[in-house]
């Protein structure tokens, strides 16, 4: 079931059941192994940064124009009780099935220091700029330019 993300903002949350999309969700093959699980699978898969856990994938937010996963929502857990952070796929590096891991190029200090996601306001583009600025990554837009 899909629902779209309070506001306005070009992006849809889809809850954690059925199968996902078939649509390409990265160009990497990894988004490939993330995009063929069961939806319902990939909430319960551990989030690895570089250098230690960070949570567990809790939720996807989608474009509703392409219907590719924009954004994957991570939620800290017991590391950072009560935060959740948004990760794109681009910055997955690996998807290990067999330990239900997703790696994120990204370090728990980013991740701690990162904008908060708060599913009651919408993810405009704003935000995605603040976000993208402050892991240090060009913004989606500006590569489809």
């Amino acid at each position: 079931m899909l629902e779209p993300a309070v506001g306005a903002g070009g992006a849809w949350r889809r809850q954690a059941t059925g199968v996902m999309s078939t649509a390409r969700t990265s160009r990497r093959p990894t988004a490939r192994t993330m995009r063929d699980r069961s939806a319902s699978d990939v909430p319960a898969c551990v989030i690895q940064a570089r250098d230690g856990e960070i949570g567990h994938v809790d939720d996807f937010l989608l474009d509703d124009r392409s219907w590719t996963i924009r954004w994957l929502v991570v939620d800290t857990g017991k590391w950072l009780p009560g935060k959740h952070v948004l990760v794109a796929p681009d910055w997955v590096e690996d998807v290990a099935s067999t330990e239900r891991a997703v790696r994120v190029g990204l370090t728990r200090a980013q991740i701690e220091s990162a904008p908060e996601y708060d599913r009651r306001l919408p993810v405009d583009r704003e935000y995605e700029q603040r976000l993208f600025a402050h892991y240090g990554r060009p913004g989606y837009w500006d590569r489809a330019a």
